[in-house]
C-alpha cells in the first residue's frame, strides 16, 4: 500500500489549475460547499488525487474515468487499481493498491462535547463496554483511534454508512494494538486493520482486505 500524505495549503498551483481537472460531477460538489475555505480544499484535494493517480496509469489526470460502486465507493474505471481518500483540515491522506478492497480514515484529535451519546449510540455492545471502563483521561484518543478504524472499515468494506456502525467492533483501548475484533457475517473476517503514523493531533486508521501489507510513505505529489 502507498500512503501519500499531501497539505493541500501548501501545493503550488492555484486552485483554477486543480479545478480545471474535475469532471462536471466533481465541479457539481465543490459548488454544493457552502464556505469558501471548505470548496477550496475540496478542489485542491480531488485535482491532488487526479494527479497522483495519474503518475500510477501514465494517463492525464483530467481523462480519468471514475465509478461508483452499489454503495457510492468511488472506482477507477478500466483498471486495478483501487484507492481510498480521507482529509482532516488541509492535511490529505490517499491510499493506493492493487486489486485488494481497503479504506483510510484521517481525522484531527479535537473535544467533542458529544462523546458519551456518539459511543453510546455508534459504539458496539462490546466496544461500549470497554469505553465505560475506561479512565476519563484516555476516553478522547481512545474515541478517535475507535472511530478512524471504524470509519476505515466501512469505507474498506464499501458499503459506508448502509452498515451498522454497531454491527462490528474495533480494539480501542490506548495501551492495545489496532484490530477488528469482529465483522458482520456478510463481510467475513480476512480484513487487516492498522493505525497509521500521523503528526501529533492527529488519529488514522488503514483497513484493507486480506493479510498485512507493506507500507510505502510518500510526501507531496508525484513529480511531474
Amino acid at each position: 500500500v502507498d500512503l501519500w500524505w499531501v497539505d493541500t495549503a501548501r501545493l503550488p498551483d492555484p486552485v483554477e489549475g486543480h479545478l480545471a481537472l474535475l469532471n462536471a460531477v466533481e465541479r457539481a460538489r465543490a459548488e454544493r460547499f457552502a464556505l469558501p475555505a471548505l470548496r477550496q480544499r475540496y478542489i485542491l484535494a480531488h485535482g491532488a488525487l487526479r494527479r497522483i493517480l495519474s503518475a500510477y496509469l501514465g494517463q492525464p489526470p483530467q481523462d480519468l474515468q471514475f465509478t461508483r460502486g452499489p454503495w457510492g465507493k468511488p472506482e477507477l474505471s478500466g483498471y486495478p487499481l483501487r484507492f481510498n481518500l480521507s482529509y482532516a483540515e488541509n492535511l490529505m491522506l490517499l491510499a493506493i493498491t492493487q486489486h485488494r478492497a481497503l479504506g483510510v480514515d484521517l481525522e484531527r484529535i479535537r473535544p467533542v462535547p458529544e462523546m458519551e451519546d456518539i459511543a453510546a449510540l455508534w459504539f458496539s455492545a462490546l466496544e461500549r463496554d470497554v469505553w465505560q471502563r475506561l479512565p476519563a483521561e484516555q476516553k478522547l484518543h481512545a474515541f478517535f483511534h475507535a472511530w478512524t478504524r471504524k470509519e476505515a472499515f466501512l469505507k474498506a468494506s464499501g458499503r459506508g454508512l448502509s452498515q451498522p456502525l454497531t454491527s462490528f467492533s474495533v480494539a480501542l483501548e490506548p495501551d492495545h494494538p489496532a484490530a477488528l475484533l469482529h465483522s458482520p457475517p456478510e463481510l467475513g473476517d480476512a480484513w487487516t486493520l492498522l493505525d497509521l503514523p500521523a503528526a501529533d493531533g492527529l488519529a488514522a486508521a488503514l483497513v484493507i482486505e486480506g493479510g498485512a501489507p507493506e507500507l510505502a510513505h510518500f510526501h507531496g505529489l508525484p513529480n511531474p
